[in-house]
């Protein structure tokens, strides 16, 4: 858009400019016939007035052809001006039409002179005509002057739009050049970095992060907030199918290599030490109610019923606790809205919790904590032992920033994955082996056949 103002800016007043010197022209034509036709009127009177009437100027040819260049004169004057100019059209067309008056007294004063019936004197009523017209000529010429001046202003100011247009359509060339080359920096900074990060991909979740960080910039720099948030959400979600399906493989693998084995695997899932999630959290929740309402935050909480996970009550309420006082704590120093939305949900061989902190945006430092090793330090304290107990329960820690619907951070999200048991269930008719060979096993299912 720029680029075509600039570019109408250099044009159009260099083509005006172009035009005003055209007329200009014209009117100096003008003005340099008005002298010539009108030394052709001089001329003819000085031979009458001293009587030399054998004078080639006292012709009626010559007389005929004097009143055909000012009808000329007055031609070109309508083609240039028509109408638009009357200050010098008026005493034109008053010089035209008393031109041939002129004329005619000439050839009768001649006549009458020849004859002699009259004197020619300098009080013949001729002299006051021809000084009439050489005052209408006057008039005509110094309105034409007039006009050359005022477009002689016009060229000028049409001149230097144009070399400001030619200036700015410059400037608008080298501020494209270097958008463009801050743009080749930009993506080529990025391509770096992306080559880094695959030559460096030994670890999934730092790489996820990585990635995630460039194609933030990449669809910012694109101005295509959705396509961010979508390629934020499709690679949460193969994280969680990952996750889920690594759970699977953990918990399956070892099926079906013997009957001894499995039973012993059963017997001793029987034995892990579980806890209730959402029921610990409710009341934890419930005990920190007086600190969530001085700080003036709004607590929207989506707990579905029954979630064991790995862990002792003590063990997942002091994660708990950390968990939400980072929370709270970082919702607290939000300058938007004060609200924290705390859900769970069980997910194949998973369970999650997701604490989602309203106009807040962690920094990259805490981005960097939450999905580094978990064996990496951070100077907050409540990060610190969160990390530590979430390692003790055989929990994941995750977290990423929420894009809304106008490209803008909205929020943050922690995530913590358990590993999700589910209590066993007694069947009856069946024997619990042990300890047996296979076949001491298969001979005691065809007794109990």
């Amino acid at each position: 858009m720029m680029s075509v103002l600039a570019c109408a800016m250099l044009v159009i007043p260099f083509g005006l400019s172009e035009f005003t010197g055209s007329k200009i022209s014209s009117t100096r034509n003008l003005n340099e016939g008005s002298s010539t036709c009108f030394a052709r009127v001089g001329q003819t009177f000085t031979a009458l007035m001293i009587k030399d009437f054998s004078s080639p100027y006292l012709k009626s040819s010559f007389m005929s052809m004097t009143g055909e260049c000012f009808a000329e004169l007055n031609k070109s004057f309508e083609s240039l001006y028509g109408a638009t100019y009357a200050a010098a059209g008026k005493p034109l067309n008053k010089l035209n039409s008393d031109l041939f008056w002129f004329h005619e007294k000439t050839q009768k004063l001649m006549e009458m002179a020849q004859s002699g019936k009259i004197q020619l004197t300098v009080g013949s009523n001729i002299l006051s005509k021809f000084s009439e017209l050489e005052t209408l000529n006057f008039q005509l010429q110094e309105k034409l002057n007039e006009k050359i001046s005022s477009l002689n202003l016009w060229k000028n100011i049409w001149l230097g739009l144009a070399i400001f247009g030619a200036l700015l359509m410059t400037a608008l060339n080298l501020l494209v050049s270097r958008e463009r080359q801050a743009e080749k920096s930009f993506f080529k900074d990025l391509n770096d970095q992306a080559k880094d990060t695959l030559e460096n991909f030994n670890d999934l979740e730092m790489s996820s992060i990585r990635t995630q960080r460039l194609m933030e910039k990449v669809f910012k720099k694109l101005q295509a907030p959705f396509c961010f948030e979508l390629f934020n959400q499709v690679q949460t979600d193969l994280l969680e199918s990952r996750s889920t399906h690594l759970s699977k493989i953990g918990s399956y693998e070892e099926q079906g290599e013997n009957l001894a084995a499995s039973s012993s695997k059963e017997e001793a899932q029987e034995n892990v030490e579980k806890v209730e999630f959402n029921s610990h959290a409710r009341s934890l929740i419930n005990r920190m109610r007086t600190k969530i309402d001085s700080e003036g935050i709004a607590i929207e909480e989506s707990l579905e019923d029954e979630i064991f996970v790995k862990g002792n009550e003590e063990g997942l309420e002091q994660l708990l606790f950390n968990l939400f006082s980072f929370a709270i704590e970082k919702s607290a120093s939000s300058e938007g809205q004060k609200k924290i939305n705390i859900r769970s949900k069980a997910l194949g061989g998973i369970s999650y919790c997701k604490v989602r902190i309203s106009d807040l945006v962690l920094n990259s430092d805490e981005m960097e904590f939450f999905h580094s090793p978990m064996d990496s330090s951070s100077s907050n304290v409540n990060l610190a032992v969160l990390k530590e107990l979430a390692t003790d329960l055989d929990a994941n820690l995750g977290a990423k920033n929420i894009l809304n619907s106008n490209g803008n951070f909205s929020g943050a999200e922690i995530e913590l994955i358990f590993k999700r048991l589910k209590p066993l269930k007694k069947q009856s008719g069946l024997r619990t082996l042990m300890k047996g060979s296979k076949k001491d096993i298969l001979r005691a299912m065809q007794s109990e056949a």
